[in-house]
């Protein structure tokens, strides 16, 4: 957590840091700040998306933050 949250504080343009951190807010049930990770990694991911290649990324994301107890 304190390797990802280094990166944010460095560049929050992230997608995989973001992702990674929204993951450990998750596991900890801190759920709003998994929420608010988890957008910014779906909204980076989608802007720097033009070949495709975080298609996958974009639909796990979207996945594991439907899943997070309201």
């Amino acid at each position: 957590m304190l390797h990802f949250q280094k990166t944010l504080r460095l560049t929050d343009k992230s997608g995989f840091a973001n992702l990674s951190v929204a993951r450990a807010y998750a596991n900890l049930k801190i759920y709003d700040s998994a929420r608010e990770h988890y957008q910014k990694a779906i909204e980076i991911f989608t802007s720097e998306n033009q070949s495709g290649s975080y298609d996958s990324y974009i639909l796990q994301a979207r996945k594991e933050l439907s899943n997070l107890p309201q």
